[in-house]
């Protein structure tokens, strides 16, 4: 794999794992503060400021780890088209004695 190409994946599934672990602490923490209150305008802003931003940031880095891994798949897809096309569409040659599905001219079907 190119280095450029394996550097970048590393890079941005070690953000995104960074912001989804960050996301899941402040849901945690946000639960926390959520348990402690006992009024209810408490809790929500326990709600809206952990669990609901926490979630997101876990949602937004766990997408960028996938985005990651299919960006270093749609480049392992490239080699592999690149290496069909300088081939003629042929990878690999066929053996010569290898049995095929053709049926040779004047044999019959019965």
């Amino acid at each position: 794999m190119d280095s450029a190409v394996t550097r970048r994946t590393t890079t941005l599934s070690r953000i995104g794992l960074a912001i989804a672990a960050g996301g899941g602490i402040a849901v945690v923490l946000g639960w926390m503060g959520i348990a402690d209150a006992k009024l209810l305008p408490d809790q929500l802003a326990y709600f809206a400021s952990g669990a609901m931003l926490g979630v997101a940031a876990l949602g937004g880095g766990l997408a960028l780890m996938m985005a990651a891994s299919l960006g270093a798949e749609a480049d392992r897809l490239d080699r592999v088209l690149e290496t069909l096309a300088s081939t003629g569409g042929n990878a690999r040659k066929q053996p010569e004695n290898e049995v095929t599905s053709e049926v040779p001219e004047g044999a019959s079907d019965a």
